[in-house]
């Protein structure tokens, strides 16, 4: 985060005809209500060197890496990385779940795995968050009401609630000023996160305003970050210099994804992920990505369901569902088309497999796609 000081954001109530509000005043004046308390509370985490803002960690996500099941649930696989993530080899309960990180180290000491396949292993089959992830929410825990940092549901209530400020304002004359309250929020919103976000909003003008202070504010820890590691150079320690230009690194790259956004440049596919389940339990992906001479696929990795008990059918080794996830040159990454077994033995036996791939890496829409191959999942998520 910046320096800089937040300014703090005011909207303006109105009182209904005679003193009585209508249901519609009431609603609107809840949502400039919960736009104030759900920024502040933002601004204040800040301030405090809490990261405000967690796009990543919704509610859910959070109950499911905290709340500790019941012993007997992996009675049946007790080494399945999520029994592992809560219990120890000797079955005792470990007194905090174990990270992302450190559960991939388990997962490859105790199955003896390479680490791609461990992290594939915990990633789809455990509820683990990464260490730094730990680290915040313990500090959200400690964090008074007034000051806690938003999840990833109540960030979007949050921008949920200053569009419906932005609209109101609109369709009152005496409140017209909330606009610009609004505009204000968006900006103060943008300077919330430390790495490049699209913009959230709905209506264009609080994107517009959120894109041009994102970019702003990125540029901002941009030169923060040079100064960071001309002063590490300066103390002659290489180890502290590498990790200073790396945040250095990484700062311009957010910062650029942030000024073709707002030049209204889109992001352009890089790669695929293309992921099977059979029907025996068993998990392949491989990569795709395009060159010159054409489409390149990376070697195919295979994980079994460790500890999952996954039961013998007829047809085993047969895909039962498939899904292809895009990444994209800004860092967003989505699941563009899924499908199950038949459709992906259809691709194949019609030898649209290359065509779908080259489409995909082409950014083509990926509805026209879904309705000719599978069904569309979701678009780009950061």
């Amino acid at each position: 985060m910046s320096n800089r000081q937040p300014t703090r954001v005011r909207f303006e109530f109105f009182p209904g005809p005679a003193g009585h509000q209508s249901e519609q005043v009431q609603h609107y004046h809840r949502d400039l209500i919960d736009a104030e308390v759900l920024l502040t509370r933002a601004l204040n985490a800040a301030l405090d060197g809490v990261r405000p803002v967690h796009t990543g960690l919704s509610a859910q996500r959070i109950i499911d890496a905290i709340e500790r099941p019941a012993r007997a649930q992996f009675s049946h696989a007790p080494d399945a990385p999520e029994a592992m993530r809560w219990f120890d080899q000797a079955g005792a309960s470990r007194l905090r779940p174990l990270s992302a990180e450190a559960l991939t180290a388990e997962v490859v000491a105790r199955h003896g795995v390479t680490v791609p396949v461990a992290s594939r292993l915990v990633a789809r089959r455990s509820s683990a968050i990464a260490e730094a992830d730990h680290a915040w929410l313990e500090a959200r825990l400690q964090s008074p009401a007034d000051r806690r940092p938003l999840d990833a549901g109540e960030y979007a209530q949050l921008v949920q609630c200053i569009d419906g400020a932005l609209k109101g304002a609109m369709a009152q004359p005496q409140i017209h000023a909330n606009a610009d309250v609004a505009m204000q929020a968006a900006r103060e919103v943008a300077r919330l996160h430390s790495s490049y976000q699209p913009a959230p909003f709905d209506a264009q003008v609080l994107a517009s305003e959120y894109l041009k202070a994102h970019a702003e504010h990125l540029q901002s820890l941009v030169e923060q970050s040079v100064a960071e590691e001309a002063a590490v150079w300066a103390l002659g320690v290489e180890s502290d210099f590498e990790a200073a230009k790396s945040r250095r690194t990484q700062a311009e790259f957010e910062a650029m994804a942030a000024d073709r956004a707002l030049a209204g440049g889109q992001p352009s596919p890089v790669a695929l992920t293309v992921r099977l389940e059979t029907a025996d339990g068993r998990e392949l992906w491989w990569s795709v990505t395009s060159c010159a001479t054409g489409l390149v696929e990376s070697a195919v990795n295979e994980v079994a369901a460790l500890g999952a008990g996954a039961e013998q059918r007829a047809g085993d080794g047969e895909t039962t569902s498939f899904e292809i996830e895009v990444h994209a040159d800004d860092g967003s990454s989505g699941v563009q088309i899924e499908g199950d077994g038949d459709m992906w033995r259809d691709l194949e036996s019609e030898g649209g497999l290359h065509a779908l791939y080259a489409a995909l890496l082409a950014g083509e829409p990926c509805e026209e796609l879904a309705a000719q191959h599978g069904s569309h999942r979701s678009p780009m998520i950061g």
